[in-house]
């Protein structure tokens, strides 16, 4: 009965993961939408980019975050120390704030670059055990997204 329950909290558990990490799509996706929508002279081009910029950097930062919390969990199971994960969890956010000093374009390409590199340092750590298979589904499912949602927005300011 244990295993049964263990077994529906797991599932529960990535179902959760899962909704939760498509609805923070939610920005990534709308933001190049409006974008393309709107007239390339509307005023609200700018906050739409700022603000597509700000999630980014916000997303970025949390998912270096989610690096800390895999380093420090090592120690809950008795796996070795893993400092240099620790070391290199912090450079998502580094880089993230190092965007609010860019230009606009120059920081959308950073966070698309920033966003490649922690998927493929993911998609490495799935397969080598440090992460379940479902998660490694999940965070290659929403860096593409992501990805795409980024190159999307810069296009559409090489037309503004």
């Amino acid at each position: 009965m244990a295993d049964a329950t263990s077994s529906d909290a797991s599932k529960t558990f990535q179902r959760t993961a899962w909704w939760l990490g498509l609805a923070g799509l939610i920005p990534f996706v709308a933001a190049p939408l409006v974008l393309f929508a709107i007239d390339i002279d509307n005023p609200l081009a700018d906050p739409i980019i700022n603000a597509f910029r700000g999630y980014g950097i916000a997303i970025l930062s949390f998912l270096g975050g989610i690096r800390w919390g895999t380093a420090l969990g090592a120690e809950n199971h008795q796996h070795r120390y893993d400092s240099l994960s620790l070391v290199l969890s912090v450079i998502p956010s580094l880089i993230a704030w190092c965007t609010i000093f860019m230009s606009p374009a120059a920081a959308i390409i950073t966070l698309l670059i920033g966003f490649c590199a922690q998927g493929a340092w993911d998609k490495w750590s799935g397969q080598v055990g440090k992460f379940p298979a479902w998660f490694l589904s999940l965070r290659i499912t929403l860096t593409l997204v992501v990805a795409l949602s980024h190159i999307l927005v810069f296009l559409v300011m090489g037309a503004l």
